[in-house]
């Protein structure tokens, strides 16, 4: 490896430039500890940690439905 290239953009170039799935899903598991640290940090409890799941569960439902939806659009 030439000093100074970082691997992850290695990565990204091989992959044409664009994130590959499986590392968009382990950067979404790594921000999902990351946000339950910070709750903890702060004192949170356990109902903090459920209410923010609830909210990512509900967030991505909504995007489902949503991209439904655009598939409907005539002219997409």
């Amino acid at each position: 490896m030439k000093s100074g290239s970082d691997p992850s953009t290695t990565r990204m170039r091989r992959a044409g430039g664009r994130l590959r799935p499986t590392t968009w899903s382990k950067a979404q598991a790594i921000m999902k500890v990351l946000d339950a640290a910070v709750i903890k940090m702060e004192g949170g409890t356990d109902h903090d940690l459920r209410i923010l799941e609830f909210c990512r569960l509900r967030r991505k439902r909504r995007e489902r439905e949503l991209k439904g939806w655009q598939l409907l659009v005539p002219g997409n």
